[in-house]
């Protein structure tokens, strides 16, 4: 037999003893009184009014919370008399006793228990004090021996009921011990008193008098102590219901809180584990991290009452709720922000930490944007079903997240569309490098039902060395640079499929046309709006290759960079450029010429400012201008400004080219000298009213009062040209001027037309070049 279990048992015959004694004490007090009735006085009936009004207000001594009338009994029975026969005192105990509970309609078999026991504490304290009486002790020691006896009676069957209910003793009632021996100081001097007021004038009022005193003083003092508490737990349960779903991020912090003022705990926590003797502790539903206990202690092992565990309880619910409301909230925001299918972010997330990323990287951080759209991903569904389309997106994202780092972000915005936000990338070649290994990745086979699947990802980089002003242009870049890779793997495909006899890919392409030197320059004309001639060309680069056709030039320059052939390539469009002015030369007095180059060229011993340099000294009239892209001043070092300055006292003048398309802030602008500024034609609407023609306007006039010639790119419209008329000095560049030409056509235009702006082939619209 375990411990347990014997204390039980002994409760069990402890219970059965204190019954019989108790029943034994009712049979001998109703004989008694049936043969000698109690005399009903002033002080009887006042005896029976405050032990139902003790009941009724549940007035706690803080002593032995369930006996709740212990302490009034003993005033009861003191100021009654003592040494009138036994059952007249026990009679009106038992009377008031009965009374509470016809009153509260109180009849359970725990009610009958505590009944026929306070009857037997009752009827102990008597006759102990009669005995002591008629053993010769004085009445203060009598008395002290008879209230010490019922007090330890009423202990013992408190305990006796907790042990075999499994309950919890409350002998303090949630006090320690200082408090509780105080409380137990003041009944017995208040039952002193009493008695002392019964020797001294013998007489039912005075008896009353202070029976009514006692009990109103002590119902005063309990109930304040009472509403002390009330208010203590009522406003630790207000402020954490008030302050939790407000506060979900601390909400642990709030609810250990809350809970340790509300029940004066000393010790309050959050644990897996039940509660253990002298604690209490109620289970938290936690939808997170499984079903948790909020347990509290009091130093020294003072109990605590109902209330307490009512509170704990409420406040425990509420936290359970917040939990789940925390989590449901959490829940909710993933799904709004995540992808369902892959897990990665949506284009909800993208847009809002793109936002963040841009907006909150450090000075010279730079960020890559890329673009990833899967190759014929439709076919897959069409042949394999869409439970097998479903795998190949699941598997593009998983192995994603395998080639990026924590900080960089991926999403899935459209069906076979993914974007990847890189962050802290060092050059334009480092985020392209980033973007081709994940696209390596996508590419490995992948098995999927019995059968292999391998489909291959067309990509486009933004690159952003400063912040950007406009995330949503940042992606249309990417978007872009991706389309026009895309058309180019759909030109691939078609031609392995007209059976050209041999596998061929743009890198392929792009290597033998600058190997073998078969990129050709186109050059578009530059106009003086004010003179309404040309004043100079901006040369092109263009290839068509034999097996793949026209490969725009920007994927062109871009896969040149990736296979390290851009110099080779730059190299080429100078040597078109310098034949091309040669044959101008010999028949106009146009000198006028732009070249494009990439900042990262423009440094000591690079092949192409040797090649520009040869260049001026072969053409010493020629106005060489080395047009540089907006996007490319982000990575400028200082090896490339001076670089730059040097080139600018050689004779070169320097040209921003695209301003407007790219990112840069003004401050880039202000860290190194140029001649010219081409506005890009995204900023050109040919509205006169227009927002962005209004910036364009005021650009204008700063660029010129920096003394830098204005160049405006994309005129394509006649009121484009109308609405620019008014502006001083200005230069145009566009469609409606002239498409980019081949050496031969331009050298025919000058020989028929002169320099004039818009001839008359150019009036009749011949058809486009690809620009």
């Amino acid at each position: 037999m375990t411990a347990a279990k014997a204390a039980a048992a002994l409760s069990w015959a402890a219970i059965a003893g204190i019954s019989a004694a108790g029943l034994l004490v009712l049979a001998q007090v109703v004989t008694a009184s049936l043969v000698s009735p109690p005399r009903l006085g002033l002080v009887s009936v006042i005896s029976v009014l405050v032990l139902v009004l003790a009941w009724h207000l549940r007035v706690d001594t803080p002593l032995m919370r369930r006996q709740t009338t212990a302490a009034m009994t003993a005033m009861v029975i003191v100021c009654n008399d003592l040494t009138a026969p036994l059952h007249h005192t026990v009679a009106v105990v038992g009377v008031g006793l009965l009374a509470t509970r016809v009153v509260f309609r109180r009849f359970r078999w725990a009610d009958l228990y505590w009944f026929i026991s306070r009857l037997l504490a009752a009827a102990i304290l008597v006759a102990v004090f009669q005995n002591a009486q008629a053993a010769g002790f004085i009445w203060p020691v009598s008395l002290l021996a008879a209230w010490l006896a019922f007090f330890l009676t009423a202990i013992a069957v408190e305990g006796a009921f907790a042990t075999s209910s499994k309950r919890r003793s409350t002998f303090r009632n949630g006090i320690g011990w200082p408090s509780a021996l105080g409380t137990l100081v003041i009944n017995l001097v208040l039952c002193v008193a009493g008695q002392h007021a019964a020797q001294q004038f013998h007489r039912d009022g005075v008896q009353a008098f202070f029976l009514v005193f006692a009990s109103v003083l002590a119902l005063a003092v309990t109930g304040w102590l009472r509403n002390r508490d009330l208010r203590r737990r009522l406003t630790g349960l207000v402020d954490a219901s008030l302050e939790l779903p407000w506060n979900p991020d601390g909400l642990d912090k709030t609810l250990l809180a809350a809970a340790s003022a509300s029940v004066r705990a000393d010790k309050v926590a959050l644990q897996s584990e039940a509660p253990m003797d002298k604690e209490i502790g109620v289970r938290m539903r936690r939808w997170d991290d499984g079903d948790k206990y909020l347990v509290a202690s009091r130093n020294g092992g003072a109990q605590f009452t109902e209330e307490d565990e009512q509170v704990l309880d409420a406040l425990a619910h509420v936290g359970s709720i917040m939990v789940r409301h925390d989590e449901l909230v959490h829940e909710l925001r993933l799904q709004a922000d995540t992808d369902a299918l892959t897990g990665l972010g949506n284009r909800r997330t993208l847009w809002h930490r793109l936002a963040e990323i841009n907006t909150g990287r450090r000075p010279g951080e730079a960020i890559a944007v890329v673009y990833l759209d899967l190759d014929e991903f439709k076919s897959v569904n069409d042949q394999h079903g869409h439970d097998v389309g479903d795998l190949l997106l699941t598997a593009t994202a998983q192995r994603i997240r395998s080639e990026i780092r924590q900080e960089d972000v991926a999403a899935r915005i459209g069906g076979d569309e993914f974007v990847v936000v890189l962050r802290d990338v060092g050059t334009e070649a480092d985020a392209r490098a980033a973007a081709e290994r994940i696209a390596a990745a996508i590419a490995r086979p992948l098995p999927a039902r019995g059968s292999t699947l391998q489909v291959q990802a067309s990509l486009g980089v933004a690159y952003s060395g400063s912040p950007a002003k406009d995330i949503e242009e940042l992606l249309r870049s990417a978007d872009a640079c991706m389309y026009g890779a895309k058309r180019l793997q759909q030109r691939l495909r078609e031609s392995e499929r007209a059976g050209s006899g041999f596998e061929t890919s743009l890198a392929a392409a792009v290597e033998r046309g600058i190997r073998r030197h078969r990129l050709r320059v186109a050059l578009q004309p530059i106009i003086a709006l004010d003179l309404d001639a040309i004043v100079g060309f901006e040369t092109l680069a263009r290839y068509e290759d034999e097996e793949l056709g026209n490969i725009p030039a920007d994927q062109l320059v871009e896969e040149a960079n990736r296979l390290g052939l851009l110099n080779e390539l730059t190299i080429q469009v100078i040597d078109g450029a310098a034949a091309a002015m040669a044959r101008v030369c010999e028949i106009s007095d146009l000198r006028s010429i732009s070249v494009n180059v990439e900042l990262g060229q423009l440094v000591p011993g690079s092949t192409v400012v040797d090649r520009l340099r040869r260049m001026r000294a072969e053409g010493p009239d020629l106005n060489i201008i080395i047009e540089l892209t907006e996007n490319s001043l982000d990575t400028m070092t200082e090896e490339c400004r001076i670089m730059l300055a040097q080139l600018r006292s050689e004779g070169f003048r320097i040209a921003v080219d695209d301003f407007g398309s790219g990112y840069s802030s003004m401050n880039s602008l202000t860290e190194f000298a140029f001649d010219i500024v081409k506005v890009d034609r995204a900023l050109v609407s040919g509205d006169d009213g227009s927002a962005r023609n209004i910036v364009v306007s005021h650009l204008i006039a700063m660029f010129t009062a920096l003394k830098a010639d204005v160049v405006i790119e994309g005129i394509e419209t006649a009121e484009a040209v109308e609405w620019l008329a008014g502006c001083p000095d200005l230069n145009v560049q566009g469609f409606y001027f002239g498409r980019p030409m081949w050496p031969d056509e331009l050298i025919a235009r000058l020989e028929t037309s002169g320099k004039a702006a818009r001839p008359e082939s150019v009036r009749q619209s011949h058809p486009a070049m690809v620009d």
